[in-house]
């Protein structure tokens, strides 16, 4: 505001001020790119090429709001199994408390959120062995908030690697595009492997260690599609893949999948998509996904609210707004989901992913006051499901309460029907 005259913000210039910029392997800032359902965390490579790098840090997954999975029950656990009534406000009210029996322990764990798959670079270093993270230089990385492209610049063994990555706003789908000489050189392939859920306290939901206990299939769709299923107990999913022609691709280990560029070109694509049902046989490319997050974000800032603090002369000016406009970000890409959103989003995992509902507000409700009602709404519809369940326990508390006070239940609960509103 100068003087009377109200001057529109330029949200262009205010998001693209706050551009991520990363030179350096970091445990606790990998990159992450999403559509509020669907997230894809990346390290320096834009893929998730060096995951041991990050395992004291921020694990590198691929998470979606349906990846929960739980292990069998042949025990039949349930949650009757874990009440105990307690004394309340003299009488003796049922809850579930008894954290020390094996039926809390199987609860608590199921269902649990899982990484769907490891999306990395398999890069062979001149003498044949492959790379690690301490053999990449001259990294420099950045997140564009304006269009949701991730680009990713290093050298290998003083081969130069340029990679653009990029998440479908629609789908959940994960694109990217390479440009190496190591390419050429039949130096450099993408590796999709496929985890069994850990189902463990900890912020990596994958355990790598268990190929015997889930099961993957390969089918070839084309010369340029492969669709791969994924089952895993009471998770079953498809992983499709779209790469350039010219590809080979080839089973590594039991659901570790090598895709091979061919050695003709620099330049190499390829877009994978997951669903718990694919029907869709249409083909989603680099460039049209690329396009897709282009118009997704421009709509995304140019609607809604936007705090512009460039004419403040406190110096704690631009890091305030950074907060702000990054924020806006985090939130937009994990918590857009059909569920309230747990407290690490769909970045890693806490509580076995479970969410606690103090985190909706945290993650979500903000997005009224932004005028951005309509990605709240998606959430909220989980309350109407829940409302059942809600009734049947408030049910449940009031008649046992009742049971042995039958005074005040004909003096006030008569008859019980109307617990039922509750």
């Amino acid at each position: 505001m100068a003087g009377n005259t109200a001057q529109a913000i330029d949200r262009q210039a205010l998001v693209e001020r706050h551009k991520i910029i990363i030179t350096k392997v970091d445990a606790l800032s990998p990159l992450s790119l999403g559509n509020g359902r669907f997230t894809f965390t990346a390290d320096v490579t834009g893929l998730q090429t060096f995951p041991d790098a990050y395992q004291n840090g921020i694990p590198l997954t691929t998470m979606a709001e349906w990846g929960w999975h739980s292990f069998p029950n042949p025990q039949g656990y349930k949650q009757a199994d874990t009440f105990v009534d307690v004394q309340t406000g003299g009488r003796k009210v049922p809850y579930n408390i008894n954290q020390k029996c094996e039926a809390a322990s199987w609860l608590r764990a199921n269902p649990h959120q899982t990484s769907l798959a490891k999306i990395a670079f398999f890069l062979k270093k001149a003498d044949g062995s492959v790379a690690n993270a301490n053999d990449i230089t001259n990294i420099h990385q950045e997140l564009d908030l304006w269009t949701g492209l991730l680009t990713s610049s290093f050298e290998f063994e003083g081969e130069k690697v340029l990679v653009k990555t990029v998440c479908h706003p629609k789908l959940d789908n994960i694109a990217f595009e390479v440009q190496s000489d190591l390419i050429t050189e039949n130096r450099l392939a993408v590796e999709i492997a496929f985890p069994y859920p850990s189902g463990k306290w900890g912020k990596d939901p994958a355990d790598w260690t268990v190929p015997q206990k889930h099961s993957t299939k390969l089918k070839q769709l084309s010369d340029t599609q492969v669709q791969i299923l994924h089952n895993m107990d009471s998770l079953v999913y498809n992983c499709k893949v779209q790469f350039s022609a010219g590809t080979q691709i080839e089973e590594k280990q039991k659901h570790h999948y090598i895709l091979k560029p061919s050695t003709d070109e620099k330049r190499w694509d390829c877009s994978i998509t997951f669903a718990e049902k694919t029907k869709d046989k249409s083909i989603i490319d680099f460039n049209s996904t690329a396009q897709k997050s282009i118009e997704h974000w421009k709509h995304f800032w140019t609607t809604g609210g936007a705090i512009d603090l460039s004419q403040s002369s406190d110096p704690r000016w631009k890091e305030l707004e950074r907060r702000i406009v990054l924020s806006q970000y985090l939130t937009a890409i994990q918590s857009v989901q059909k569920y309230p959103p747990q407290e690490t989003g769909l970045t890693c995992t806490s509580w076995f992913g479970k969410f606690h509902l103090e985190m909706h507000w945290w993650h979500s409700v903000h997005f009224a006051l932004w005028n951005r009602m309509e990605l709240l709404a998606p959430s909220l519809e989980w309350y109407k499901k829940i409302l059942p369940v809600a009734r049947q326990i408030a049910k449940a508390k009031a008649t046992k309460a009742l049971a042995g006070q039958k005074w005040l239940a004909r003096k006030v609960w008569t008859p019980l029907q109307p617990l039922a509103r509750f």
